[in-house]
Protein backbone atom coordinates (compact mmCIF):
# COMPACT_ATOMS: atom_id res chain seq x y z
CA UNK A 1 0.00 0.00 0.00
CA UNK A 2 1.30 3.43 -1.03
CA UNK A 3 -0.08 6.34 0.97
CA UNK A 4 0.99 8.76 -1.06
CA UNK A 5 -1.30 8.44 -3.65
CA UNK A 6 -3.24 10.33 -1.14
CA UNK A 7 -1.09 13.41 -1.16
CA UNK A 8 -1.60 15.89 1.45
CA UNK A 9 -4.91 14.99 2.49
CA UNK A 10 -4.98 15.18 5.90
CA UNK A 11 -4.41 11.11 7.70
CA UNK A 12 -3.56 12.13 11.03
CA UNK A 13 -4.35 15.35 13.45
CA UNK A 14 -2.60 15.52 16.83
CA UNK A 15 -3.00 18.15 19.02
CA UNK A 16 -1.98 21.25 17.21
CA UNK A 17 -0.41 19.40 14.13
CA UNK A 18 -1.30 17.56 11.18
CA UNK A 19 0.18 14.76 9.23
CA UNK A 20 -0.64 14.47 5.64
CA UNK A 21 -1.14 10.68 3.85
CA UNK A 22 1.99 11.34 2.70
CA UNK A 23 3.32 12.36 5.71
CA UNK A 24 2.79 9.33 7.31
CA UNK A 25 3.97 7.22 4.79
CA UNK A 26 7.19 9.01 5.26
CA UNK A 27 7.43 8.72 8.88
CA UNK A 28 6.27 5.10 9.04
CA UNK A 29 9.27 4.64 6.78
CA UNK A 30 11.65 6.26 9.14
CA UNK A 31 10.07 4.22 12.07
CA UNK A 32 10.53 1.00 9.84
CA UNK A 33 14.41 2.16 9.20
CA UNK A 34 15.00 3.02 12.94
CA UNK A 35 13.70 -1.56 13.40
CA UNK A 36 15.81 -2.85 10.58
CA UNK A 37 18.54 -0.89 12.17
CA UNK A 38 18.02 -2.75 15.53
CA UNK A 39 17.98 -5.77 13.55
CA UNK A 40 14.20 -6.72 13.24
CA UNK A 41 12.65 -8.63 10.30
CA UNK A 42 9.68 -9.63 8.67
CA UNK A 43 7.98 -12.23 11.64
CA UNK A 44 9.64 -10.58 14.54
CA UNK A 45 6.92 -9.68 16.86
CA UNK A 46 7.15 -6.34 18.41
CA UNK A 47 5.36 -4.86 21.06
CA UNK A 48 4.21 -1.02 21.39
CA UNK A 49 4.09 -0.28 24.62
CA UNK A 50 3.82 3.85 24.63
CA UNK A 51 1.24 6.27 26.00
CA UNK A 52 -1.13 7.20 22.79
CA UNK A 53 1.10 9.61 20.87
CA UNK A 54 2.02 10.27 17.04
CA UNK A 55 5.04 8.17 17.38
CA UNK A 56 2.49 5.24 17.91
CA UNK A 57 0.89 5.30 14.43
CA UNK A 58 4.45 5.77 12.79
CA UNK A 59 6.09 2.73 14.77
CA UNK A 60 2.56 0.41 14.20
CA UNK A 61 2.78 1.01 10.28
CA UNK A 62 6.94 0.89 9.97
CA UNK A 63 6.42 -2.85 11.58
CA UNK A 64 3.78 -3.36 9.40
CA UNK A 65 5.91 -1.79 6.16
CA UNK A 66 8.92 -4.47 7.58
CA UNK A 67 6.62 -7.96 7.51
CA UNK A 68 6.71 -7.87 11.48
CA UNK A 69 3.71 -8.31 13.56
CA UNK A 70 2.96 -5.69 15.50
CA UNK A 71 1.39 -6.03 19.06
CA UNK A 72 -0.43 -3.63 21.31
CA UNK A 73 0.49 -3.35 25.08
CA UNK A 74 -1.87 -0.96 26.97
CA UNK A 75 0.05 1.60 28.74
CA UNK A 76 -2.06 0.87 32.27
CA UNK A 77 -0.39 -2.63 32.37
CA UNK A 78 1.67 -3.56 34.95
CA UNK A 79 4.46 -5.69 35.30
CA UNK A 80 3.41 -9.01 34.98
CA UNK A 81 0.36 -8.35 32.27
CA UNK A 82 3.38 -6.47 30.03
CA UNK A 83 5.70 -9.57 30.53
CA UNK A 84 3.19 -12.26 30.48
CA UNK A 85 2.40 -10.79 26.81
CA UNK A 86 5.71 -10.52 25.54
CA UNK A 87 7.26 -13.64 27.08
CA UNK A 88 4.31 -15.80 25.48
CA UNK A 89 4.17 -13.84 22.31
CA UNK A 90 7.87 -14.34 21.54
CA UNK A 91 8.32 -10.37 21.49
CA UNK A 92 11.49 -9.16 19.83
CA UNK A 93 11.46 -5.87 20.58
CA UNK A 94 9.62 -3.30 22.78
CA UNK A 95 8.89 -0.06 21.83
CA UNK A 96 8.17 2.26 25.07
CA UNK A 97 8.74 5.29 26.57
CA UNK A 98 11.21 6.37 29.46
CA UNK A 99 8.17 6.07 32.64
CA UNK A 100 7.25 2.76 31.08
CA UNK A 101 10.70 1.00 30.84
CA UNK A 102 10.27 -0.40 34.71
CA UNK A 103 7.96 -2.51 33.76
CA UNK A 104 10.03 -4.30 30.94
CA UNK A 105 12.85 -6.79 31.69
CA UNK A 106 15.64 -9.13 29.65
CA UNK A 107 14.17 -8.00 26.24
CA UNK A 108 15.68 -5.76 24.16
CA UNK A 109 13.53 -2.43 23.96
CA UNK A 110 13.54 1.05 22.05
CA UNK A 111 12.75 4.07 24.02
CA UNK A 112 11.15 6.46 22.14
CA UNK A 113 11.54 9.22 24.96
CA UNK A 114 15.15 8.67 23.56
CA UNK A 115 14.78 9.71 20.20
CA UNK A 116 14.94 13.74 20.02
CA UNK A 117 14.66 14.43 16.53
CA UNK A 118 12.23 11.68 15.13
CA UNK A 119 10.81 13.29 12.24
CA UNK A 120 14.88 14.15 10.95
CA UNK A 121 16.42 11.24 12.29
CA UNK A 122 16.49 8.55 9.42
CA UNK A 123 16.44 8.52 6.13
CA UNK A 124 14.09 6.58 4.17
CA UNK A 125 13.62 5.02 0.91
CA UNK A 126 9.95 4.02 -0.09
CA UNK A 127 8.97 0.81 1.87
CA UNK A 128 5.69 -1.60 0.87
CA UNK A 129 3.48 -3.60 3.29
CA UNK A 130 3.72 -7.39 3.37
CA UNK A 131 0.28 -8.21 2.84
CA UNK A 132 0.23 -11.68 2.94
CA UNK A 133 1.82 -12.37 6.37
CA UNK A 134 -0.01 -12.21 10.08
CA UNK A 135 0.23 -8.60 11.14
CA UNK A 136 -0.76 -8.53 14.50
CA UNK A 137 -0.77 -10.54 17.38
CA UNK A 138 -3.46 -9.19 20.34
CA UNK A 139 -4.35 -10.44 23.33
CA UNK A 140 -7.39 -10.94 25.11
CA UNK A 141 -8.17 -9.19 28.54
CA UNK A 142 -7.50 -12.12 31.01
CA UNK A 143 -10.36 -11.30 33.29
CA UNK A 144 -11.14 -15.27 32.67
CA UNK A 145 -7.99 -16.47 33.27
CA UNK A 146 -3.98 -16.26 31.27
CA UNK A 147 -4.96 -13.82 28.47
CA UNK A 148 -4.34 -15.53 24.57
CA UNK A 149 -3.05 -14.59 22.06
CA UNK A 150 -4.51 -14.33 18.44
CA UNK A 151 -2.70 -13.93 15.83
CA UNK A 152 -4.23 -12.20 12.91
Amino acid sequence: MNLRRFDNSTALVCSDKSYSYADLDSMSDKAAALLLSRGIVAGDRVFVYLDRCVEYYFFVLGILKIGGIYSPLFSSFGQDAVMDRILDGGGSLVITQASLIENISDIPFVNASDIWDFEGQFLSGSLTFHDEEPAILHYTSGTTGKPKGALH
